[in-house]
């Protein structure tokens, strides 16, 4: 027997909880995530890419390149 309800799950990265219905519960994430995922740059790949101009000019600064 299978039953079927549609509830909302939500993850408030903000406040540590995770909640569906009236059921709340506490979680853990690790800070340097949570404060990734409250900011935006969860992608460090796509920040160096991002980076790409910066990144050649300190290079092409360095006394040893």
């Amino acid at each position: 027997m299978m039953i079927e309800i549609d509830l909302d799950l939500i993850i408030d990265v903000l406040n540590l909880q995770v909640r569906a219905g009236d059921f709340s519960i506490s979680c853990e994430l690790r800070q340097g995530a949570r404060e990734s995922l409250l900011n935006g740059s969860w992608d460090p790949l796509d920040e160096l890419l991002e980076a790409n101009q910066s990144i050649q000019d300190v290079h092409n600064r360095l006394a040893y390149s």
